[in-house]
Parts: C-alpha cells; sequence; structure tokens
C-alpha cells in the first residue's frame, strides 16, 4: 500500500507496527482493517517469541487474512474481481502419508511463484486517485466480517479498557463463572430466550459477582440499535432461575442494567446506526440508545 499510494518509506522505526498506524493516520484502511492487521501482526510475534499456539485462534486469523486480502483486491484490482466465500482448509494432522502431503505443498509453492510472476507485472499500475478513493469507499462498505472475526476484535477491545475477555476459553461451556474481584466479560453465557441462538448471549458482564451487561454481536446486522430493543431486551429479561444470585435488580422486567450492541466495527464507517458500540441504560424506560467511542469499562458499570 505504501508503494501504490506513492507514500514515503518510514525513516525511523519502520515497523510493521508503525506503517498500520501510518496508512490509519492518513486515512488510507479504515479502523477496522488497522484492528485486524495488528492482531495478526501482534500473534505472529506471539507465535515466534512466546511459541503462540492456538488452533482456534489461528482459524479465525486465517479468516481475517482472507477478508482483508478481499478488501484490498477490490480497492487495487480488477474492477470485476467477485470475492469467494471463504472456506477453512481441512483439517490435515490425521493423515499417514506425509510424504505425499509434502509434494502436494510443493506443487502449491509453485502455483504460488506462478502467481507471484504474474502480479509482479502489475506492480507499477497505478489506479487514478479519484478512482481508487471510489474504490475504497465501495470496499469499505461492501467489508464484512463473520461472527468469528468480530468477536475476536472485540476480546482485545474489551482488554485494553480493563475487562478479562477471550471469546475462546472464557465461556461459560468451558466453566468460566462470575468470581469475586474480577471484571470478567464471559462468552455464550446462556439465557431462558428461545427465539435466537439457543439463548445464549454473545458476551456477559461481570464485576465480581454481579451481572451488569448483556453484548450482542451480530456481524451482519443492519441496524445495531434495533438489537437493544430485540435481543438484547430478551437476554436480560430472559435471566435463568438458577443465576437470579447474580442478579442486582430488577428494573420494569429488565434483570440486566447495562445493554450493549455491535457488529465489531467500532467506528462509524458506514452510518450512524450501522457501525460502532451502541449502549442503553435499561434502568429508566426514558434511556434513550447512544453510540460510544468505544467499550465501557468496568468502573464505568459499577451501580450501587
Amino acid at each position: 500500500m505504501f508503494d501504490r499510494e506513492s507514500i514515503k518509506p518510514l525513516v525511523k522505526d519502520d515497523t510493521q507496527d508503525n506503517r498500520i498506524k501510518t496508512l490509519l493516520s492518513l486515512k488510507k484502511i479504515p479502523k477496522t482493517i488497522s484492528d485486524m492487521l495488528h492482531s495478526i501482526r501482534k500473534s505472529r510475534n506471539e507465535a515466534v517469541h512466546a511459541g503462540f499456539d492456538c488452533l482456534e485462534k489461528s482459524k479465525t486469523l486465517l479468516q481475517m487474512t482472507h477478508t482483508i486480502t478481499v478488501w484490498f483486491i477490490q480497492i487495487y484490482g480488477s474492477l470485476d474481481f467477485e470475492p469467494s466465500e471463504f472456506v477453512m482448509p481441512p483439517d490435515e494432522r490425521g493423515r499417514s502419508d506425509y510424504h505425499k502431503l509434502l509434494e502436494e505443498n510443493k506443487k502449491i509453492l509453485a502455483e504460488l511463484e506462478k502467481m507471484q510472476v504474474t502480479l509482479s507485472a502489475h506492480k507499477h499500475r497505478r489506479i487514478d486517485a479519484t478512482q481508487r478513493r471510489k474504490n475504497a469507499d465501495r470496499a469499505n462498505r461492501n467489508l464484512r466480517l463473520s461472527e468469528r472475526e468480530a468477536r475476536y476484535l472485540i476480546d482485545e477491545q474489551l482488554r485494553k479498557v480493563g475487562w478479562e475477555a477471550d471469546s475462546v476459553n472464557l465461556r461459560y461451556s468451558r466453566g468460566t463463572r462470575p468470581e469475586k474481584d474480577r471484571n470478567i466479560a464471559i462468552a455464550e453465557w446462556p439465557t431462558d430466550l428461545v427465539v435466537c441462538k439457543w439463548g445464549y448471549v454473545d458476551y456477559a458482564f461481570f464485576s465480581g459477582l454481579k451481572l451488569v451487561g448483556v453484548v450482542e454481536v451480530n456481524a451482519s446486522c443492519s441496524d445495531i440499535v434495533a438489537s437493544l430493543y430485540n435481543q438484547c431486551r430478551e437476554y436480560s429479561m430472559g435471566i435463568k432461575d438458577e443465576h437470579m444470585d447474580y442478579v442486582i435488580d430488577t428494573w420494569d422486567g429488565y434483570k440486566v442494567p447495562f445493554l450493549f450492541a455491535t457488529n465489531g466495527k467500532l467506528c462509524a464507517e458506514q452510518s450512524e446506526t450501522k457501525s460502532g458500540v451502541w449502549f442503553r441504560d435499561a434502568r429508566d424506560a426514558t434511556n434513550a440508545p447512544k453510540s460510544l467511542q468505544g467499550w465501557m469499562n468496568p468502573q464505568g458499570c459499577l451501580i450501587c
């Protein structure tokens, strides 16, 4: 992108981190793409320096790579490009014919080398700046995250403001429960809601042993605000009897005070109600939904 946009190379601290920050500051990439690139960068560093090894997270990062590639080609590639759906590669760990697998990989590498030769011929092709902006606007509008990708980004966003969040490991089904002196975003908390996702709320916020918030994540959501009045409302009212010890109070049927809904995109990149983090304080029926600049931290969710 530095090459295609004729951006001068960084003289000092020429790192992937600073390259991504530069592209974001110059508005060459949206915040969502920036977050995805940083996720891949950080995990790569963890893999090299700290032995990071998690199959589920790696699958998510692989899908992110596909999403970023599609976005990139829609801006700098052919106008008639039609992206294919992401398909997770088959699990080859159980194969016994190791040498055959190596031969298959050699053929794939040979094909990649041919593709690189073809791509190098287009390296210096420049798209008119006006057309590039149009392509970028279209690519940003068409940017769609899977729920797997959205949760990965949200985990990181929540950790930055003080929540313990890991939707792969900190799940109800894996035995995660509220604990004193811990602020945990527990994934897939079960409720009595029967019309959506089998009753599992994407995240339940716990400040110690107090249930303070529920989060609906819908990566394909066309109206996030509507989720506050639909899924989030039902989740809050559908807290199971066996979990009532975590409920602070009730407010006109609501058993959880704070409702959050998002599609994983922090910034309003499309329209006001189709991106961002939306919030409603359900303790008063007159409280209207509002858009947040980011996630509320655990201290902001404390109530008497």
